[in-house]
């Protein structure tokens, strides 16, 4: 069983934004900038406020997921997985009040569970792609 190495579960739950690549079924790509990304145990991840209509979208068309992260030092990692919950959640009421409305905006965030199948470094110029998830 591959686990995530405790010194980069602390960088994700340090993590301010991340980015987020999804792909439709035809393969286009689309990326996202996120936050509130959670670490549930030694395989699982989670983003609980999740509002992308087009990322909701191409998650139900192909489950894989890259997310990358990076800390103010430039020590960076790219985290590879497949969805295993995907689900609507219920709003607060913060969110409701500050939400835009109209059809282009989604109503209610989503819940997505990721299973980590790797992670590599994620680095500026020449690097190796070699895994660390063990």
């Amino acid at each position: 069983m591959k686990r995530i190495p405790d010194t980069i579960k602390k960088k994700i739950s340090k993590a301010g934004f991340v980015y987020v690549g999804t792909a439709s079924l035809k393969g286009v790509p689309h990326l996202v900038i996120e936050k509130g990304l959670e670490v549930l145990d030694d395989q699982h991840i989670a983003f609980t406020g999740w509002f992308c209509q087009k990322g909701i979208r191409n998650l139900g068309e192909s489950p894989k997921i890259a997310i990358a992260l990076m800390d103010a030092d430039g020590e960076g990692y790219q985290l590879l997985g497949d969805i295993v919950e995907l689900k609507e959640t219920e709003i607060s009421e913060s969110l409701a009040r500050s939400r835009p409305d109209g059809d282009d905006f989604p109503k209610h965030p989503h819940l997505l569970s990721i299973k980590i199948e790797s992670i590599t470094a994620l680095k500026f110029g020449v690097h190796s792609d070699r895994e660390l998830i063990l």
